[in-house]
């Protein structure tokens, strides 16, 4: 490959493996997102998600040293009708950000990496796809500016997406009660009346565990908690949070917290701290609690404890658009997705319904209801 890179296809869970060593000092260049860029994290979400799509995580070297790892999955779906061969950036709804593990303080380090990868996919001729999805890009970062620009000076089409929103505060720098007190009336008055309500009913106790003998049991509690709780069961990845809570325990990360009242826990957060960054991955409450707003008050708690303790000075919601995160933290930051065409006969087709045909109909108010006429139609069958 030109410029003196190297790109190698990685196509088993047993090479990704092996590729330990070697990717643990390029994520370590990301301390702020780490536990979702390190090879554990993949490693366990390889586990309970990969299905049977096929791996493609491509490794990138410039004079034999890697400085970028891209990792894909190969799927085999329909889009628009269209049965098409899809390379997707590895990742889900448990997936806060994706992206190319490379030092993203660096622009020149990932430019570097985007041309090595798209001069690489060009040279693997044995390797077919149709579109290439690279979703839940952090707007912060330089890597979805640089990837468009990339597309952009080589008339690559591709087109742009939103995926979600991610509500956070950063910058904090007073204690955890000050934090609180400065949040909306309405929901400060409503934690600290729930909370008085369920000390009248019992005794209410605040527990988090991080590591040790404990988390075991800890992990058990949690998912007692989740069983009883208002959320929908998920039907894959059922040990996901347990593989990701040993790993994150091992790393110092984890902060399972709970709410019990008399011994019996009514409501579980999994979070993770890592840097000066507290992120809240899962939140669940027992229902037959749900009146005294459980939830609430264990979140209370924990600004606390991560402020106070773990000295974080932003706090992370990680994905979603729920009214309520708004109140807890203010701010909020887009999560992108880019879709490319490549030059073959589907993906021509596809980039000429996306890019013109689509956005024409849309345009025209005649067109448009005609085609949500004809989805309603399909819809029904």
């Amino acid at each position: 490959m030109k410029n003196g890179y190297t790109m190698k296809s990685v196509q088993s869970v047993e090479e990704f493996e092996a590729l330990s060593s070697s990717w643990a000092p390029v994520a370590m260049l990301n301390p702020p997102i780490l536990p979702f860029v390190c090879h554990d994290w993949f490693r366990v979400w390889l586990r309970n998600f990969a299905s049977n799509n096929q791996l493609r995580i491509f490794a990138i070297a410039e004079d034999e040293v890697f400085f970028a790892f891209a990792p894909f999955l190969m799927k085999k779906e329909r889009y628009r009708g269209c049965r098409v061969r899809k390379l997707e950036l590895m990742g889900n709804t448990y997936s806060p950000v994706r992206q190319f593990i490379v030092d993203h303080t660096s622009p020149e380090q990932v430019g570097k990496a985007v041309d090595a990868f798209f001069s690489g996919l060009k040279e693997q001729k044995e390797m077919s796809w149709d579109v290439l999805d690279l979703s839940s890009l952090p707007e912060e970062s330089s890597f979805y500016e640089i990837l468009a620009r990339y597309m952009e000076d080589r008339n690559i089409p591709f087109s742009p997406y939103p995926c979600f929103g991610d509500w956070y505060q950063d910058g904090i720098d007073c204690s955890g009660e000050e934090y609180l007190s400065l949040l909306p009336e309405k929901i400060r008055k409503d934690f600290q009346y729930c909370k008085r309500r369920l000390e009248r009913e019992g005794r209410l106790e605040f527990r988090v565990v991080s590591a040790g003998e404990g988390v075991e049991e800890a992990i058990d509690a949690y998912y007692g908690v989740y069983g009883r709780s208002w959320q929908k069961q998920e039907k894959i990845g059922p040990t996901f949070h347990r593989d990701l809570a040993w790993i994150a325990a091992e790393r110092g990360w984890l902060r399972l917290a709970f709410l019990y009242q008399d011994d019996l826990p009514i409501a579980a957060q999994f979070w993770m701290v890592s840097g000066a960054t507290a992120y809240i991955l899962k939140t669940v409450y027992d229902q037959e609690y749900r009146k005294y707003s459980p939830g609430k008050v264990l979140t209370s708690e924990m600004f606390r404890y991560v402020i106070d303790v773990d000295g974080v000075t932003s706090i992370d919601y990680v994905q979603g658009d729920e009214d309520y995160k708004k109140d807890w933290t203010p701010k909020r930051r887009e999560r992108k997705g880019i879709l490319v065409y490549n030059d073959t006969t589907r993906g021509r087709f596809l980039a000429f319904l996306d890019r013109r045909l689509v956005p024409f109909v849309n345009g025209n108010r005649f067109l448009r209801r005609l085609k949500d006429g004809v989805s309603v139609l399909v819809r029904r069958g």
